[in-house]
């Protein structure tokens, strides 16, 4: 099984993204929670898909320098129609 066998068979959605949010990729189990096609989310941001109160490419930017934990008190996430 080579890395993109594992990533189309992974039981749990994931999006991949660039550090700036663009989305590169999403596996099917991704496809099937959001309810979206993968060739309707590429190349768009992960902002154009979600909202948030958090910023997280904030967050995981800070994650390179020196931070090494995630910590959130209360996050509120929403599917955009798409």
């Amino acid at each position: 099984m080579n890395n993109y066998d594992f990533w189309e068979a992974l039981p749990i959605a994931c999006l991949l993204t660039t550090k700036s949010g663009l989305i590169c990729d999403i596996n099917p189990s991704a496809e099937i929670l959001l309810n979206i096609a993968k060739k309707k989310v590429l190349k768009k941001t992960i902002f154009s898909i979600f909202e948030s109160d958090i910023n997280f490419l904030k967050h995981f930017s800070d994650l390179g320098k020196g931070s090494n934990t995630l910590k959130f008190k209360k996050s509120i996430i929403h599917l955009k129609d798409a």
